[in-house]
Formats: C-alpha cells, sequence, structure tokens
C-alpha cells in the first residue's frame, strides 16, 4: 500500500468520504490514489480557498472532519481563510499539502515551497493545532495518529500534513487503526465543581441557559432539552450554538446576542436574572452584546466548559466547572432535583410571563411587507414556510445574513451554520455549503447569500452544478457592501454611495455554469420559486433583489 493510499484508507474507517481539492503537481500521486476508492470521492473545488470551506463545512455537518488538499505554496496561502475560520470555530479539519520530491527541495525547483525552499508551511503556525512534515515513510502512521488527536479531542482545530511527492507514492507496511470514538466526544467532568452547582440554585427561581457551540460539539441536544423540561429551565443560545435547542420548544429563548431574539435578550439582560449557566461558549464580543455589564446575573455567573482555557476573561464567574456540556447537564438531571423541584412552578409562571410578554423575533413586521425591493425578513419567512423541518441553512456573511439568522426556525441540532460570529470571510457560506451537502446528501441544504459574498466566491456555485449536487443558493442582492454601508449612513453620502455594488444578472451566470437560475423580484414569486427549487433536486440560484433594510439587531445601554 501507497503512503497516498493509507491516508485515504484512514480516513475512510473513521466514516470520511469526502476530500476536497484543487490539483496540482505536489499533489498528483494523492489525487491517483483515488482510482483504487471507488467509495471516497474526491471533490475539485474552483479555488483552494473553497476547498477548505467546503471541508469545513463538511466537517460540521458529518460530525467527523473535513479533508483538505492541495500543493504548498498558493495552495497553503490560498486555503488560509479557510483554515482560519476553522480555527475559530474549533472545527477538526484535515489539511494534506504536497512537496517537491526531497531530493529535489531547496534547489530553485518549481513551487518548492518546502523547509528547505519558501517554507511556505509556517505560515499555518498560527492558525493550526499541529503541523507536520513526512520525510519518510515510516514516519506516516505516527504523524497521522498524532496530528487527528491535535484536530479532535478538547482541542478542537485544523491539522497540516505536508508530503512530499515521493514520499506519497512510496509503500508502507503499516495499516490504519480507528480513532478512539472518545475523541470525537471526550467524556469527563470535574464532579466536585459540579456539585457546587446546587448551592447556587438554592432560593433561586430565576434561572437560565445560554448554550454556545460547545454544547452542539458535545452532543449535548437531549440531556439539554430533559434538564429545561425537567426543572422548567429557559434556554437561550449564543449564534453559534443556534439549533441545540429546538426554537419551537416553550422553553426556548431564541439566540442571545448581535441579532438575538427578543426573549433572549430581554431575559438574560433582565436585572431580575439571578442565575446564568453557560455552557462551551467563548462568551465574545457577538455573544455578550458587546461585553455589556447588563449580562452578568444577580446571584452567580456558572460557565462550563472542555477546556478551562476557551473562554476569554472578560466576566469572572462566579462557578468555573471543567468537563463536556452533555455530562455536566446529565449530572444536573440527577443531582439538582432538591434544589429546584421546589421553584419549578414559581419558574413556569416566570417563562410564561416572558412568552406573553416578548414576540420571537424584532420587527415582526417586516416578516409580511409586501415592498418592493424585497424585505429580507419576508424572504426568510418564505423560505422557512416552504423547506422541510430538518433542512440545514448556511447563513451569509452579511446584512442578509443577519437577518436570515435571526428569522429562521430551527427545529434541531445541526441545521444552523454561520461564520457572522467569528470570521465571517464573505463567500463562506457558499462552499462550505458545498460540503454540507456532500456530508448529508440526503438532507436539503440552503445557502443564503448577499451580493458581495457572491463575488468572492460565487463561482463555486459550479462546483455544486459539476457533481449534480442540489444546494440551494439563495442569492438576496442589495446593490451594496450591505452592513458597511449601513453604517456608512450614518457618516455621509459620500461613503454611502461609496460601497454601493451593480446588480449583476446572476441568473445568467448561474445558468452559464450549469444551475438552473431563478429570478424573483415580488413577494408573492417567494414561495413558489422556493418550492419549484426544492422539486428540482439540482443545484438551485434563486437571485432575489432586496432592500438594504437595517438588520433586526438591539442594543442595550452600556
Amino acid at each position: 500500500m501507497k503512503a497516498s493510499e493509507y491516508l485515504i484508507k484512514s480516513f475512510m474507517l473513521e466514516g470520511v468520504n469526502h476530500l476536497f481539492m484543487v490539483p496540482g503537481g505536489h499533489v498528483d500521486n494523492v489525487m491517483a490514489a483515488l482510482e483504487k476508492f471507488p467509495d471516497f470521492q474526491g471533490i475539485v473545488a474552483g479555488h483552494e480557498g473553497g476547498a477548505a470551506m467546503m471541508a469545513d463545512g463538511y466537517s460540521k455537518v458529518s460530525g467527523k472532519f473535513g479533508v483538505a488538499l492541495g500543493i504548498g505554496g498558493p495552495g497553503i496561502t490560498n486555503m488560509m481563510t479557510g483554515i482560519t475560520t476553522a480555527l475559530s470555530d474549533q472545527t477538526p479539519l484535515f489539511v494534506i499539502t504536497g512537496d517537491p520530491a526531497i531530493a529535489l527541495q531547496g534547489r530553485g525547483t518549481f513551487q518548492d515551497t518546502s523547509p528547505s525552499g519558501f517554507n511556505a508551511n509556517t505560515f499555518l503556525d498560527p492558525v493550526t493545532n499541529k503541523h507536520l512534515s513526512v520525510y519518510h515513510a515510516d514516519a506516516l502512521e505516527s504523524q497521522v495518529n498524532l496530528l487527528c488527536r491535535n484536530m479532535l479531542g478538547m482541542h478542537r482545530g485544523p491539522v497540516q500534513l505536508s508530503i512530499s511527492s515521493d514520499v506519497q507514492k512510496t509503500e508502507v507496511e503499516c495499516k490504519p487503526i480507528k480513532l478512539p470514538e472518545l475523541l470525537y466526544h471526550p467524556r469527563f467532568l470535574d464532579h466536585s465543581a459540579a456539585q457546587e452547582t446546587g448551592r447556587y440554585f438554592k432560593g433561586s427561581t430565576k434561572i437560565a441557559i445560554l448554550a454556545g457551540a460547545g454544547s452542539l460539539h458535545s452532543d449535548a441536544t437531549d440531556a439539554l432539552v430533559k434538564f429545561a423540561e425537567t426543572y422548567e429551565i429557559p434556554v437561550a443560545t449564543t449564534l453559534g450554538g443556534k439549533s441545540v435547542f429546538p426554537e419551537n420548544h416553550r422553553l426556548s429563548l431564541g439566540v442571545f446576542g448581535w441579532f438575538g431574539n427578543p426573549r433572549a435578550m430581554e431575559t438574560i439582560l433582565s436585572d431580575d436574572l439571578e442565575v446564568l449557566i453557560v455552557l462551551g461558549s467563548h462568551l465574545n464580543q457577538m455573544s455578550t452584546v458587546k461585553w455589556s455589564p447588563k449580562f452578568l446575573p444577580k446571584k452567580a455567573l456558572i460557565i462550563n466548559d472542555i477546556d478551562a482555557g476557551s473562554y476569554f476573561g472578560n466576566f469572572r464567574p462566579d462557578l468555573f466547572v471543567l468537563g463536556d456540556a452533555k455530562t455536566y447537564l446529565e449530572n444536573l438531571i440527577q443531582s439538582a432535583e432538591d434544589n429546584l423541584e421546589k421553584s419549578r412552578a414559581a419558574r413556569k409562571k416566570w417563562v410564561d410571563k416572558i412568552t406573553q410578554i416578548n414576540p420571537n423575533f424584532y420587527d415582526t413586521d417586516d416578516l409580511t411587507k409586501d415592498a418592493v425591493p424585497l424585505y429580507p425578513a419576508r424572504v426568510i419567512k418564505a423560505l422557512r414556510d416552504v423547506m422541510p423541518k430538518n433542512t440545514i441553512l448556511f447563513s451569509g456573511e452579511g446584512a442578509t445574513g443577519f437577518c436570515a439568522s435571526h428569522y429562521w426556525t430551527c427545529y434541531g441540532p445541526g441545521q444552523h451554520f454561520t461564520q457572522v460570529k467569528s470570521m465571517s470571510p464573505m463567500g463562506w457560506s457558499i462552499a462550505a455549503a458545498i460540503g454540507g451537502k456532500f456530508a448529508k446528501p440526503d438532507v436539503p441544504v440552503v445557502s443564503i447569500i448577499g451580493d458581495g459574498s457572491m463575488l468572492m466566491h460565487g463561482l463555486e456555485i459550479q462546483t455544486a452544478a459539476r457533481y449534480n449536487l442540489p444546494v440551494i443558493f439563495v442569492s438576496m442582492d442589495n446593490g451594496a457592501h450591505g452592513n458597511p454601508q449601513l453604517r456608512a449612513r450614518q457618516v455621509g453620502k459620500f461613503e454611502t454611495e461609496f460601497l454601493n455594488l451593480p446588480h449583476h444578472d446572476w441568473v445568467k451566470i448561474a445558468e452559464g455554469l450549469g444551475l438552473v437560475g431563478i429570478v424573483v423580484e415580488k413577494p408573492e414569486q417567494l414561495k413558489p420559486a422556493f418550492e419549484r427549487a426544492l422539486k428540482l433536486n439540482k443545484a438551485v440560484l434563486i437571485h432575489i433583489k432586496v432592500g438594504n433594510y437595517s438588520a433586526p439587531v438591539k442594543f442595550p445601554p452600556v
């Protein structure tokens, strides 16, 4: 078995069956190895950046990890943004880059970016958990295993393997070994700290949970629902944790933070909240409304995370519980009865009052407005009305994406992914949706994008068409770099007009790339367009002209 074949067999053993790449001379041997594995598919992206983002989306949806392949040098520099995005999200990503044969390194060989040449691998130092170079086939097994352990576990994130073209085709004696399941979902808990939680519950009625992306990583939905229902605890999520708790549940408060929902905002920022339990969130700028001092509850802030160093020191917790969210919640279900059962009835009245006073969304009139250009909220409502409940939404990176995340309702875990919460590279949702669809081909996948994002990575829609992948791309064209222009309107006319974009005929472009193109110009055309796209079972781009209206953002006084 050749080294390149060993890599593919290792991935397949983990249930990973796709590799996202752009071909090049120094990875030819890996490409050639694909022929021997008909159940493992190599996907050629339009751009290495798109390949990395596809692998990111694949990782998020599959619950495993994504694999991206490219040459060193320009392959690495083009993948940098996608890799950095995975790091910011703690997404497992295995990046393979190719270098010239060892004997040719450092001698002026074409595209030599090995340590003996330009040494482009060092670019990845700050944005990977670990990167290694293979100079002998006998080291491959240990290095792949070491990288996988650094990619998964408590400190999830991207890793890189640099492998020269001659080592790729060298015979190896080792056989792949399946990774321990606990690497994907580490299960441990500081039980002494967990037991301390109960004393903060004593005499407290107004208790809420804020669930972050760590709760999704922990696969904690069932435990979270059970704990919430057992003791009538309302649950908000961060934007990164959106979908970990069903948003049609009577105890759901929706999203807290920028572009959050009224129930979550009013409850967590209330002067009356006594105890707030934060599960797996970094508590960054986006998820704390610019670190508002009103975020702190009256009695206790309790933070649970699998990594003691993962939360930022913007708020000092009254109690930190080290461990994964699912194990912590299962512990609370068993141990919190004495302290929570007595206040259960009073808490239910409190939650019922929250629901009666606060709507699900801000600016609810926007959901039904007949204005042209269309309101983004009207678009998202029509989309949600048509699409099946298990639809996975990749929400875009601009003003339209903010609205999408606000108005979209999730019914189960892993149904919403966005980059607005962290790095937010424009065009990510296009490529990531393609990777997500490869991970779950039987589940509807929609990508919400703006015209600015289309200019960044819009041509990756051709990858979906080329592989006959039925992703629905909803392009909401507001004729501007939307969010910067919303800010510019507060400054002056020059700044506002400077950020205008021309309206391109994206339907013609999409059709030229092999997609089905649909134009929507009026509100009554929305549902028929979405219904048609769903029935076609093909790659579809729906082009909608929307107004650059203000996003549903409410900030408390700071």
